[in-house]
């Protein structure tokens, strides 16, 4: 017990100062905390008195927000008469400290239970034709029920729900958790196939890992997260665009290795490619490991992440609740010390920052380590951009046009199943755009810090 007691006390004595840094909560809503006034009230509190000063609240669980929507319905948890995602922002940007207010929602899951939801609202009532499936015909992956990827309403109705947030709620950003395949086993609704047999010219039903599928499946996260990040940035191009990313496994110790990983091979995130073409601000990946027992996997991930955040940002997602709190304390302060192209760190999470504990019992040893307080990064390229993006959309005969390419200064990207394009980061001016196997061409002129939108039409 001595022994313990002077490693969390090294541990907490060995802080660093920062300038700037995210020092933040995931705030679940499968656990009190914003429930009603009271408990957001706590959560400021709590927050404020660990040093912190960022949150990513989940105000969209399983096909049912916390907020009064236009395309969902309250979750069965949440009080309709209670806007918790207004009354958050509000009290946390307001305290002093101010607290950074990310709107965390679960991307393609939307449903965990044998029963129906009661809702006629809810996606798996409304829409039950949108649901994946594997090649056998589960619906069910084991832990949920999900959105396909590939089917382009979703991809249209979960662009419609980041947009929402960022036009009614002075959110800091927009976080979206499980935007992904549960597994390579996943992603078999008959639209799916579908539209790959069309692009690919094949037939029939492919194998889980033909890597032609596998490409196909993993492009779907790529194009959704390309066009919501664009999305969002023409209505506010300051709102940060991040992701809860896999971190399974070893972790890769080379370059190579990143694509044997479940997070490129299994479950289709290419989340290292997303950071080095810009389509996202922060990435956090989870890696969660016991500190006890899995200290290498936590030091091999970190290490890998230090090393790819290219133009982007990164922080270090902190599994308190399969640690001890002198664990947590110590991935903490690692974390904080040994990765300086890292801009911080977040513990899932707010309810068991440590096994058994709470934040109110770790507010105390969070405090020391996060002291002095820093507030939140501002970034740059948000605040005070000198790029512009371009977003466009392909159709022939007034339909979206699936899979076409597009050239812009070099770079290529084809078009989503809505006939969705988008670059990022363009220089101020006037470009050629070409599109198309015959490379048609196409004027786009881009301001810094603004959207350029183009509308192509193939005769």
């Amino acid at each position: 017990m001595k022994k313990a007691l002077i490693i969390l006390t090294l541990v907490i004595l060995s802080a660093a100062a920062h300038s700037a840094e995210i020092r933040g909560y995931w705030v679940d809503a499968y656990h009190n905390g914003f429930f009603n006034p009271a408990q957001a009230d706590k959560l400021i509190a709590d927050v404020k008195a660990s040093n912190m000063n960022t949150i990513f609240v989940q105000v969209r669980r399983r096909g049912g927000v916390y907020y009064p929507s236009a395309y969902e319905p309250f979750e069965v948890n949440a009080d309709p008469n209670f806007d918790a995602l207004d009354y958050i922002v509000k009290k946390a940007h307001s305290s002093n400290p101010r607290i950074a207010v990310h709107a965390w929602l679960c991307t393609f899951p939307v449903w965990s239970r044998a029963e129906k939801p009661a809702s006629p609202k809810h996606i798996m009532n409304a829409h039950p034709e949108w649901i994946t499936k594997s090649a056998a015909g589960a619906k069910f992956d084991g832990e949920n029920y999900s959105l396909d990827p590939a089917v382009p309403e979703v991809s249209d109705h979960l662009v419609n729900m980041a947009l929402e947030i960022a036009e009614k709620y002075d959110v800091d950003g927009i976080q979206f958790d499980f935007i992904r395949y549960a597994n390579r086993n996943m992603g078999y609704n008959p639209t799916a196939v579908a539209r790959f047999n069309k692009l690919t010219g094949r037939t029939g039903v492919p194998a889980a890992g033909d890597p032609e599928w596998l490409k196909f499946r993993r492009n779907q996260i790529t194009q959704f997260m390309r066009r919501v990040y664009v999305s969002v940035a023409k209505r506010d191009f300051k709102c940060l665009i991040s992701a809860d990313t896999i971190a399974w496994g070893n972790g890769p110790t080379t370059d190579a290795g990143w694509y044997s990983t479940d997070a490129y091979n299994n479950v289709l995130q290419d989340w290292r490619s997303w950071l080095e073409e810009g389509i996202i601000d922060i990435v956090a990946p989870m890696i969660y490991f016991s500190e006890t027992a899995n200290a290498p996997k936590f030091n091999n991930w970190c290490s890998f992440l230090n090393a790819h955040t290219y133009d982007r940002d990164a922080v270090i997602g902190v599994g308190g609740f399969v640690n001890t709190s002198a664990g947590t304390a110590a991935q903490l302060r690692r974390a904080a010390d040994n990765y300086p192209n890292i801009i911080g760190q977040v513990i899932y999470s707010y309810a068991v920052p440590y096994k058994s504990g709470s934040a109110a019992a770790f507010a105390p040893i969070s405090g020391k380590i996060y002291s002095p307080y820093v507030p939140a990064p501002v970034f740059a390229r948000k605040a005070h951009p000198v790029c512009g993006h371009v977003l466009g959309r392909v159709t022939k005969a007034g339909k979206p046009v699936d899979g076409t390419p597009v050239f812009l200064n070099g770079k290529t990207c084809d078009t989503d199943a809505n006939g969705y394009f988008a670059f990022v980061d363009v220089a101020p001016g006037t470009h050629n755009l070409a599109y198309g196997v015959s490379s048609i061409g196409e004027k786009v002129s881009v301001l810094k810090g603004q959207v350029a939108e183009v509308n192509i039409e193939l005769k």
